[in-house]
């Protein structure tokens, strides 16, 4: 596992290297849960999740998106409200 980011509340958000291209959230107290999963996109993989500075949007990217090339990347935006 890699690309992982920290919201305000101290939840962990992970996305899985190939797989089912979920971002799973990691609770202060150790609740592991999934938050989303992208569908149609298998030959590709989520990369760089990152919050807003005021941390009410989660950004993310699918590196090849649905295409499965290079040049098919796809950045998202998930507006919140997060836990606080």
């Amino acid at each position: 596992m890699d690309n992982v980011t920290g919201s305000a509340s101290g939840d962990l958000f992970v996305a899985e290297d190939g797989g089912s291209m979920d971002i799973c959230v990691i609770t202060p107290d150790g609740v592991v849960a999934p938050f989303l999963r992208i569908e149609g996109q298998s030959g590709s993989e989520i990369t760089g999740p990152a919050f807003s500075p005021d941390g009410r949007r989660l950004y993310f990217s699918s590196q090849r998106g649905t295409s499965g090339s290079s040049s098919g990347g796809i950045t998202y935006e998930v507006t919140g409200p997060f836990r606080a």
